[in-house]
């Protein structure tokens, strides 16, 4: 399980997100990407190839479309949880 932000940061730097310099204090409309790769990726179980592949595809999402979508929307667009 990865907990803090700054222990994902690398995962979306690679992904092409734009990432904050403070992860503990930012703005989720300056950096919507992070903040729902964040909400997803943070204090869950996991499989050990999830936080790359799930920045990758959240990466790629429009930005007008980023912070509306549903789990059921990133789960469609291809985001990969364990439940």
């Amino acid at each position: 399980m990865l907990a803090f932000p700054f222990m994902i940061t690398h995962f979306a730097e690679a992904a092409g997100m734009k990432v904050p310099e403070n992860c503990d204090d930012f703005d989720a409309t300056d950096f919507p990407h992070f903040q729902v790769f964040c909400n997803w990726q943070l204090c869950r179980a996991m499989e050990w190839d999830e936080p790359d592949h799930n920045a990758k595809v959240i990466a790629v999402i429009p930005e007008e479309e980023i912070m509306t979508l549903t789990v059921e929307g990133l789960l469609a667009k291809g985001c990969r949880a364990t439940f």
